[in-house]
């Protein structure tokens, strides 16, 4: 099921208070508020794209760029009443055609590894491999011993020469 009736916005710096209010509604990704609070401070200057339902923000994709040949979905959250509509997809193929149209050749994006047992977290590693992400490396303490680290890639299909 998709729906029609949502706009994404490009990406923008100061999107802050819409992230905080969707990660607030998502206890079973974003329950350390530590963590939260990071990536709601990281909205404030990372670009932020913003899934519309007519006036409210119900999902964000926030991008750190790391380089020009390179980018990290750093935090994405999408409110849960409208999980499995597309707008995941959506979100995602929007920074995506940003990211190519500004020379962007790889994305990639730090998830919880399966080796946490975490079953909103398998939902979040199954939507990036129907995304086209591929798993690069498991960090088992990059956070935390009990908090293992796997970071998924995708090459943007940009070639060298196109730069």
């Amino acid at each position: 099921m998709t729906d029609e009736n949502i706009t994404i916005l490009p990406p923008e710096v100061g999107r802050s208070e819409a992230c905080e209010r969707i990660l607030r509604e998502l206890p079973k990704w974003f329950g350390i508020e530590e963590s939260l609070l990071d990536y709601v401070e990281a909205a404030k200057t990372m670009p932020t794209l913003l899934a519309m339902d007519g006036e409210e923000a119900v999902g964000f994709l926030t991008i750190n760029r790391h380089f020009p040949e390179s980018a990290e979905v750093f935090c994405t959250g999408l409110l849960p009443s409208h999980h499995r509509r597309g707008i995941g997809s959506r979100m995602q193929a929007a920074a995506e055609e940003w990211l190519v149209a500004d020379d962007c050749r790889f994305l990639q994006v730090k998830t919880l590894a399966e080796e946490a047992e975490n079953e909103s977290y398998a939902l979040t590693r199954k939507f990036y491999r129907a995304m086209g992400f591929a798993p690069l490396e498991m960090f088992p303490e990059l956070w935390d011993e009990w908090n293992p680290c796997l970071v998924l890639v995708k090459d943007l299909g940009l070639a060298p020469a196109a730069r």
